[in-house]
């Protein structure tokens, strides 16, 4: 398994720097989501902090290291930190906004593996790029939060036998919703079972294994990747698209072709089997969907609310 293949998987390839004017070390490659930051009154998103991070290493690997790079890292980081609370020796990226998920509303803050863990692969770019330790040490802190089930804010849950999830959101909130979903929850806390989220969780565990050749990962690993094997074929609903959770099948999610991406980026890199032969059925699903991806996906979002307005009624 190559780095550089997890990279590709995780879809944050460190970037050549050709046509990246670089005016000083605020001029971070890809900036802040002005979208994102009018919508949810903040810069940071673990999405354009690791794609940002990415752009540095990228750099790195172009021109070597260099004091303008490194000091470009701490104006990224400076824009995470606050977002990343501590609760002992536990880390978590927080969200402080009002967010919902399959009609539940959750109460911010709200926490997740993704959060945690896509952050910390933005963490071991910049480590790769300035040599600087907090980066690899912090990153260290996100993942191993993410993967222990008696964390204070639980962000995997083990069910057994193939039931190992890495959970994009973790979230309180004041619906029950059982009429229409099936989430799991510990004790306060409600935890989403996303496919997409799961293995964007998984990836920078094993982009860690990779780095370090430690085995601290293998077991969270050896467990995430069996819960693929168990649920990517169930994926694929009624052999039309791609479902987003097994919490509520019925929804399609949203990036039909990044869930084949995903599926056959996991199948590549650990060689099994099952996985193989789930991504070779999606890409049979694929091919009657590309072309026509927002209509399909908006055709089972509507069915899916029917299903949840339905609910309400009985």
């Amino acid at each position: 398994m190559k780095i550089e293949d997890i990279d590709k998987a995780s879809m944050v390839v460190p970037p050549s720097p050709r046509q990246w004017l670089i005016e000083g070390r605020e001029s971070v490659r890809y900036g802040w989501d002005e979208g994102y930051i009018k919508k949810h009154g903040q810069k940071f998103s673990p999405w354009a902090f690791a794609k940002n991070c990415a752009a540095v290493l990228g750099h790195t690997r172009a021109n070597g290291k260099s004091t303008l790079m490194t000091e470009m890292a701490e104006v990224i980081m400076a824009v995470a930190q606050p977002h990343i609370e501590s609760i002992g020796h536990e880390r978590y990226v927080v969200n402080n906004f009002d967010y919902s998920y399959l009609w539940h509303k959750m109460r911010p803050p709200f926490y997740g593996a993704f959060m945690n863990n896509v952050t910390a692969s933005g963490l071991l770019h910049l480590y790769e790029a300035t040599g600087v330790g907090k980066y690899l040490l912090l990153a260290d802190r996100l993942l191993m939060t993410s993967v222990d089930t008696r964390a204070a804010i639980p962000l995997c849950s083990d069910g057994g036998d193939g039931d190992f999830w890495l959970h994009e959101y973790v979230f309180r909130t004041d619906s029950d919703g059982s009429a229409w979903s099936e989430i799991n929850s510990a004790d306060i806390w409600r935890q989403a079972r996303i496919y997409n989220g799961h293995i964007h969780a998984l990836l920078p565990l094993m982009r860690m294994r990779e780095m370090t050749g430690l085995p601290d990962y293998d077991r969270a690993i050896r467990k995430a990747v069996a819960t693929m094997r168990k649920w990517l074929p169930a994926q694929v609903h009624e052999g039309r698209y791609f479902s987003y959770s097994p919490d509520m099948p019925i929804f399609p999610d949203y990036g039909q072709k990044r869930a084949l991406h995903l599926a056959e980026s996991l199948g590549q890199l650990t060689g099994d089997a099952v996985i193989a032969d789930a991504a070779a059925t999606a890409k049979g699903v694929w091919a009657g969907i590309e072309g026509r991806e927002k209509e399909v996906i908006a055709a089972a979002a509507d069915n899916a609310k029917q299903k949840y307005l339905a609910s309400l009624k009985k």
